[in-house]
């Protein structure tokens, strides 16, 4: 198993899927509100953001399911639960990625949909002894997850240049604490993930019925749907991870 992940900086390009209504174009930030960035104090201690990276597919009948459990978990918990759903294996048709391919094998995932959370391994609710669990369990693992606290804080930007159409994304982070593996004992190294999502993405969904607030004129509107891992499949090695250490990538 490769590295778990502390952290997800998940780059989206949002257009925004209004409920019963046609997909709507964000307005265009004014100049002020570019300028304005949030002013974030690494350095202080956090609990953990929650990352559920749902296994899907659009010949998955139950997966729309899956999608409406994790929708529900995000606006339960806005701004600290975010959906990444991965269309793979055999359901996934024209959405399949190679890194999402991966990913697949990576969390031993015996049935659809299922989901990693933080990819962190319950044993309670894992499908094959994986980090992978059935959708039932999705709630459960988020409120546990939502318990701990972080080792590191994260902090990520991104532009886009209309011209070139190329994405720059800028990230830094504070260790907080040292990360220590499932044994307690101090890690090494980190892996940091950035991930390209995408909303909006009107298609078949086998299933709909089971999400219908997803559905516009007759298709499927897919959500937080990965894309590619802008750094690589297994993302950039963080190293030192001890604690009052900052990165910058």
């Amino acid at each position: 198993m490769k590295k778990f992940l502390f952290a997800i900086a998940a780059m989206a390009l949002l257009i925004g899927c209004e409920k019963k209504n046609e997909p709507v174009t964000p307005e265009e930030p004014t100049p002020e509100e570019e300028e304005q960035e949030e002013v974030v104090d690494l350095t202080v201690p956090q609990t953990r953001k929650v990352v559920i990276e749902e296994y899907t597919g659009v010949n998955c009948g139950y997966c729309p399911d899956g999608h409406k459990i994790v929708n529900n978990l995000m606006e339960s918990y806005p701004g600290t639960v975010f959906g990444v759903n991965i269309h793979a294996g055999s359901y996934a048709a024209d959405y399949y990625t190679e890194d999402g391919e991966s990913y697949l094998g990576e969390a031993s995932v015996s049935g659809f949909p299922a989901g990693a959370v933080n990819r962190h391994k319950f044993t309670a609710y894992a499908q094959q002894n994986g980090i992978a669990m059935s959708r039932g369990s999705f709630s459960a693992a988020t409120k546990k997850i939502l318990q701990m606290s972080s080792p590191v804080n994260i902090q990520a930007t991104a532009e886009i240049d209309k011209a070139t159409r190329v994405l720059t994304v800028k990230v830094k982070g504070y260790y907080t604490a040292t990360p220590l593996d499932a044994s307690s004992e101090p890690l090494a190294t980190n892996s940091l993930y950035v991930m390209l999502l995408q909303d909006s993405v009107m298609g078949y969904q086998s299933g709909s019925s089971r999400n219908k607030d997803q559905v516009i004129g007759g298709q499927y509107c897919h959500m937080h749907m990965f894309r590619k891992t802008i750094n690589g499949t297994w993302g950039d090695e963080i190293t030192p991870v001890t604690d009052g250490t900052w990165f910058d990538k």
